[in-house]
Parts: C-alpha cells; sequence; structure tokens
C-alpha cells in the first residue's frame, strides 16, 4: 500500500489576488481546485489513503475521504512535512499541494521500487519558458549519475546547465523516510543556531536543501526523470499558463484532457458468501425484488482504511459481523449528486461472516438477506456489481 502526504501549509503570497481568502491550492483551473485534481489523479491509482496538510488558511477538497492536518506555525515545506512524520505508517508519496499532474507521472513513480525516489523534469526549460521572460532565472541545479541525483535545487554554476528539475514530487518507503526522519533530527541539532546551505537557519531551509544534505550524507535518491506532464503555482502568469491550456491544439508542455473530469469518492464493501457448490448464498440488501438487489458498500469516511470501510458498511448494512476473505476487485462509474458529476471508485472484498446473525437492514434499504447465487446474479440492480457477485461466486 501506498499514502500520499499533499503539503498544502503555505500561504502563497504571490497569488493574493487571485486566490482569495483561501489556499493557493484551492484555486480552480478545469472546473475543480488545484489540490482535488491531485487527490483525482491519486485515487486513480488506488492511492486511498491521502493526507491533506494545511495551514492557517484552511480549505477543504470535494472528496470526503481525504483526512486533514493543521500545522499553524511551519515556515516551509520541509518543516511541515516533518511536522506530520507520525501519520506515515506505509509507502509514502509526498506532493506539494499546489502542482497539476498529468497521471503519467504518478504512474511513473509508482512503477519506482527504491526507497527514495524523486521526480525531475527533463524537458523543464519548455515550461519555464513559459513562466518567465528568463527562464534560467528560475532554474536550480540538478546533475544525475547512473539514475541517482547528485546534486539538487542548489544556485546555478555559471556554465553548468541544469539535467532536469525539481517538480516536488517524491515517494519513499517507510525504511526510506525513517532514514530521511533520522537525519532531520541529526541535522536539527548540529546546526542550531548556524546558517545553513541557502538558509538563515536549519530551521528556515527548503526541501531540496535537506534533499542535498541526504545525498551528501550517503543516502541514496533515484531520479525519477520525466517529459514534461506537470505544472506549478507560484505566480500569476503560472495561473494564466494553466488556464490557456486547454484552448491550445496541440499543448506540448501539459495536456488537461488527461486529467479526471470529475472530483472522485471513494467507496469499499464485500460479497459476503456462505455454504458450498449450488447451493451458496450471498449477502445482498435492497428493496427484495428482482432487480432491486444491492451488495452492501458505502463511502470511505475522512482517513478511514479501505479493508476497515469495507467491513463497516457490511455490518452497518446488514447487521452481519464480517472478515476480509481475499483481495479486492474495483469497479467504477459516474453519478449525479447536488448538481455535480461525480467518479466513485469502489472496493468489494470476498468477504465470510463471522457468525450465524440474522441479517437486519439498517435504514437506508428495505431488506438484507441471504440470497442464492442464482438469484443474485439474475437481481441485481447494477452490472458493475453483479460483476462483483459474479467473479466472487466463480
Amino acid at each position: 500500500m501506498t499514502q500520499a502526504i499533499l503539503l498544502g501549509a503555505g500561504r502563497g503570497s504571490r497569488l493574493d489576488a487571485e486566490r482569495g481568502a483561501g489556499p493557493k491550492w484551492m484555486l480552480e483551473v478545469e472546473g475543480q481546485p488545484l489540490a482535488q485534481h491531485l487527490v483525482n489523479v491519486l485515487h486513480a491509482h488506488d492511492v486511498t489513503n491521502i493526507l491533506l496538510v494545511r495551514g492557517a488558511l484552511g480549505g477543504t477538497v470535494l472528496s470526503p475521504s481525504v483526512a486533514y492536518a493543521d500545522v499553524l506555525d511551519s515556515p516551509n515545506m520541509l518543516h511541515t512535512m516533518q511536522q506530520v512524520r507520525h501519520a506515515v505508517r506505509d509507502d509514502v508519496i509526498i506532493a506539494y499541494c499546489d502542482l497539476l499532474l498529468e497521471p503519467r507521472v504518478v504512474r511513473q513513480l509508482l512503477k519506482d521500487s527504491s526507497d527514495a525516489a524523486v521526480v525531475v523534469d527533463r524537458n523543464w526549460a519548455s515550461l519555464f519558458a513559459l513562466r518567465e521572460d528568463d527562464p534560467i532565472s528560475i532554474a536550480e541545479s540538478c546533475q544525475i549519475v547512473d539514475g541517482r541525483l547528485t546534486e539538487i535545487g542548489q544556485p546555478l554554476v555559471e556554465g553548468r546547465w541544469p539535467e532536469a528539475q525539481y517538480v516536488g514530487l517524491m515517494r519513499f518507503s517507510q525504511k526510506g523516510f525513517r532514514e530521511l526522519m533520522t537525519l532531520y533530527d541529526e541535522l536539527e541539532v548540529t546546526t542550531a543556531g548556524q546558517s545553513w546551505r541557502n538558509a538563515k537557519s536549519f530551521s528556515a531551509a527548503y526541501i531540496t536543501d535537506f534533499l542535498q544534505a541526504a545525498i551528501d550524507h550517503g543516502i541514496p535518491l533515484t531520479a525519477v526523470t520525466i517529459e514534461g506532464g506537470w505544472l506549478e503555482f507560484d505566480t500569476p502568469r503560472d495561473l494564466a499558463l494553466a488556464r490557456r491550456l486547454p484552448s491550445e491544439p496541440k499543448p506540448l508542455i501539459f495536456d488537461p484532457a488527461t486529467l479526471p473530469s470529475h472530483p472522485s469518492v471513494l467507496s469499499a464493501g464485500g460479497v459476503a458468501v456462505r455454504g458450498l457448490g449450488a447451493s451458496r448464498e450471498v449477502l445482498l440488501v435492497g428493496s427484495g425484488e428482482a432487480g432491486g438487489w444491492r451488495v452492501p458498500k458505502g463511502m470511505l469516511e475522512s482517513g478511514e482504511a479501505v479493508e476497515v470501510a469495507a467491513r463497516r458498511e457490511v455490518q452497518e448494512e446488514t447487521g452481519v459481523p464480517v472478515a476480509i476473505d481475499g483481495s479486492a476487485q474495483c469497479e467504477e462509474w459516474s453519478y449525479e449528486y447536488g448538481g455535480r458529476r461525480w467518479r466513485e471508485r469502489c472496493f468489494f472484498y470476498p468477504m465470510a461472516a463471522l457468525e450465524d446473525a440474522t441479517p437486519t437492514p439498517d435504514g437506508e434499504h428495505s431488506v438484507a438477506a441471504w440470497v442464492s447465487g442464482s438469484v443474485a446474479l439474475a437481481g441485481m440492480r447494477f452490472p458493475e456489481e453483479r460483476r462483483v457477485v459474479e467473479r466472487v461466486l466463480s
């Protein structure tokens, strides 16, 4: 499993006029806030455990399963990350909240299996030329040897062109993250009261300074190289660039058409089966009439794990305690609610009842019952749920 932490505690003062009262990651592009696009893309790659770190300006995304942590006194991304380190329990993606990412970028990062991976863009000059009249003025160093970073985020040396640019997107194994946090603790002590790298003190240092320190201390950082597919938002010019891209016939640096078009929600449930052979029965809810049967399921609550939500929803809707008995199957569909179109991604688990309890429906359904396999397959309300039942029974 991979979780994600989105760092959004900063103010984004250069976009004060555009962002209004909220943080800059709530600025809308293509009809959705920046952070919502990140959530949608992560959900599409089965990254379900997402923690969004907010600052004093607050803010929310539309997906109800996203959890929040409020860090009100952090000077920058590095120290925000450190303050939520306790939340890291799996491999973790760390991303700045003021990014747009094409799905291919996240997909490429997830393919990497190293303990510490940092995404860098080799086609950075094409993007930076649109962001600034003098693109080299906003560039920083980046050197790669044998697939590993040897230098990142430092002032440029004349005549030494950077090979790529840091994107603000990383992935660490649990081991890799612990190693970095150990280094953080050491540096916090050994640099106290001193200027450090490009900052007046370690407490004011940037993540790229810290990544360079990791390299210098022998921690290998894999360079996950991309060719475009990302945007960041520091200035009004960045925002204007993103908003005009959809009108361009073939955008070369970022394709907005690749973004999921609707906000995503996550749900989970399960197909509990009892009996053997032709006598197998499936635990279902619904109206009790043909064409009205449903698999018990429901939306994830904020910060809830998928497996926990699946068990909770089945027990709440049927009154039968259950245990997961296999790997999840995923189905997707779209629907209208509250004047908006949503994309739902649901994880269905094979399950077994933990006791011989009589099914009892909750207030959402008229009936909860053990239904024969043949009746279940013939009477499901939705084709997506019928496919799930069919696969579990087969």
